[in-house]
């Protein structure tokens, strides 16, 4: 939109002249609008940004004298405060300064309940007042947010006006018809920020709980994004250090979206909200969190061109070849036993037999669904003691709950068998070290193992992500071995990796395209899995190495999505906590659990931020990892 110039545009005062501030001032001031700020107590920061802006200072009094919009922006915490000093002011300011009343036009990522309780503060004293949202950054060249405003029917031709400030540059669209009051532009901003903002906070909480996990779950991990989700991946370089900065505005934000949604729901907004501040605090304190060098498309173009190679001390393991590149063994493979035969279970039985391999397992009781895939898929039916007897590797894929379960009745088959126990299942790093402990001194190995993907079909196999404790480290090359018969295997190991290892990469939900509301859901179910577990993030840096090694040989699109996302998110962390627990009460009764927990993450980043600042370290160190793959 070209600058206006034939007329001066109207007077508009604007608080604060922070970044998305001041940069709407200069939008409005280069097509000429006077722009009023009040900077006491400011910054010489402030007062440089609101100068090149060119803003005017002035005192509050004096800015409700003579303006005729007031656009409130500022961190959620201070809206309420800002509003209430500015109608003192009104009230106090000398009588022959006062002309027409201005309008209020609240522009906070604040959830509807609090716009509302902000808006009474303006009935009965002829201030008109508008409910506004800003969607997007702050004003750039060839960019601008969008201003949705709402307001309640006796200011409807207010409202109509403020449209007009499209003439001077402001993108502004209303929300308008019948039902429509103030709160709806605010549930707007708090339903697309927990979308935008909630995302980067699933990221930022998966790669700080993988590489807390270990170095080699952090590598994998990247390597898996890289692989699978390359645009996810070039999302965490952009927003994790874009994000770093604004954490502290973030966490208030997140705290909103949680009163929002209301009700249990709002865990995960409000986990986001601690997310961010646990960032802030990284960025504030020691650093720890924030020190490493993030992700750069250079970067990432090495690791497209694989000149990028894994740490040694925590390496991410494969076979060179892809199972289906190599040629089908003339020898017959080994014996393996899959417990169930359920659409995984079947599937990779499928691979196997097609390989020449004798798959068991045991349909004692099963129905004749499982009966008819274990059929086609060339499964043999066994008890439970002849399997233990034959097979030399059982491999445990079964719904989480069963996972304990099957443990402890195939340890009671088993009897000294010599078979190999490989536990595949969705359990997180701490039931998978307890079902490891049944094993210990019974003379059975066990391997923990996790299936990143789906069940395979046509060419697409999913990846079999392994690792072992020290006594039987020496098996987990033996198990490498199966990619011969069909089976990619990738191995965590190196110091510090044991079992739980391979148990975290997989809670991951499947393929998210760029803020699709569709695919909101899967990102949430992801962050849902991460909060039940939180004791996992302790678990080992290999942990976090192989997610992202899985999400960049599995989900490419997601691990470009994180590198972008993530960066991009720490500076804002502490706004998306608030912004995160509105949205919580906005969505349905399933989704609040999810958005309570994703504002917890973005908590978590803000307080990073101001202490240690090692979650901070975590994800731009994710962020740099994942742009060599």
């Amino acid at each position: 939109m070209s600058s206006s110039t034939a007329t001066s545009g109207p007077c508009i005062g604007i608080v604060s002249a922070g970044a998305m501030g001041s940069a709407v001032a200069a939008v409005l001031t280069s097509h000429g609008c006077t722009v009023l700020t009040d900077l006491a107590g400011r910054s010489a920061d402030t007062r440089k940004r609101a100068a090149e802006a060119g803003m005017q200072d002035a005192p509050l009094h004096e800015i409700a004298s003579r303006v005729r919009w007031v656009l409130s922006i500022l961190p959620p915490s201070s809206a309420e405060k800002f509003a209430t000093d500015f109608l003192a002011a009104r009230k106090e300011g000398p009588a022959s300064e006062k002309t027409s009343p201005p309008v209020f036009v609240d522009c906070n990522a604040v959830n509807p309940e609090t716009v509302k309780r902000i808006a009474g503060h303006f009935e009965g004293t002829g201030v008109p007042f508008i409910d506004a949202s800003i969607i997007g950054g702050p004003p750039r060249e060839g960019y601008r947010p969008t201003f949705y405003a709402s307001a309640s029917q006796p200011d409807s031709a207010v409202l109509a006006e403020f449209n007009g400030l499209n003439k001077w540059g402001l993108p502004v669209k209303l929300l308008d018809g019948e039902g429509v009051s103030i709160g709806d532009a605010s549930a707007l901003k708090m339903a697309y920020a927990g979308i935008s903002k909630g995302t980067i906070g699933l990221y930022t909480t998966m790669i700080l709980a993988a590489h807390a996990a270990s170095p080699a779950t952090a590598d994998a991990l990247m390597h898996e994004l890289n692989a699978s989700q390359p645009a996810v991946l070039q999302k965490i370089s952009k927003s994790v250090p874009g994000m770093l900065p604004k954490a502290y505005r973030w966490v208030g934000e997140m705290e909103e979206i949680a009163g929002f949604i209301g009700g249990e729901e709002k865990e995960i907004f409000s986990g986001m909200a601690k997310i961010y501040s646990r960032v802030e605090g990284s960025v504030k304190g020691d650093g720890t969190d924030v020190e490493s060098p993030l992700v750069t498309p250079d970067l990432l173009y090495q690791l497209r061109c694989g000149a990028v190679s894994l740490p040694r001390s925590c390496s991410f393991q494969t076979s060179a070849t892809h199972p289906d590149a190599m040629p089908p063994s003339t020898a017959p493979g080994p014996c393996i036993a899959i417990i169930s035969a359920g659409a995984m279970g079947a599937a990779v039985a499928a691979v196997l037999t097609a390989r020449g391999c004798t798959v068991l397992t045991d349909l004692a009781g099963r129905s004749a669904d499982t009966r008819r895939r274990a059929a086609e898929a060339g499964m043999q039916d066994a008890p439970l003691r002849e399997i233990a007897a034959r097979a030399r590797w059982v491999l445990s894929i079964l719904p989480p709950g069963s996972a304990e379960r099957f443990a402890d009745e195939f340890l009671a088959a088993a009897e000294g068998a010599g078979a190999v126990f490989v536990d595949c299942n969705a359990v997180n790093p701490a039931t998978a070290q307890r079902i490891a402990a049944r094993f210990s001194g019974v003379g059975v190995p066990f391997l923990d193992g996790c299936i990143t993907g789906w069940p395979p079909r046509g060419e697409y196999r999913p990846t079999f992500y392994a690792s072992a404790a020290p006594r039987d480290a020496n098996l987990l090359k033996e198990f490498d071995a199966l990619n011969e018969w069909g089976l990619p295997v990738k191995l965590l190991e190196g110091e510090g990796v044991s079992v739980g290892a391979a148990s975290y990469p997989e809670r991951h939900d499947g393929p998210m395209d760029d803020y699709d509301p569709r695919c909101g859901v899967s990102y949430l179910k992801g962050l849902r899995a991460h909060l039940s577990r939180t004791a996992a993030h302790d678990a080992s840096p290999a942990t976090a190495e192989a997610l992202m090694q899985e999400l960049h040989a599995s989900q490419p699109a997601v691990l470009q999505k994180i590198v972008w996302a993530i960066p991009d998110m720490l500076p804002k962390a502490y706004r998306w906590v608030h912004e995160m627990e509105e949205i919580a009460e906005f969505v349905g009764e399933d989704e609040r659990e999810i958005y309570d927990g994703m504002s917890k993450v973005f908590a978590r980043v803000e307080y990073s931020r101001r202490g240690d600042g090692r979650d901070v370290a975590v994800l731009e160190k994710f962020v740099e990892d994942a742009k060599r793959l």
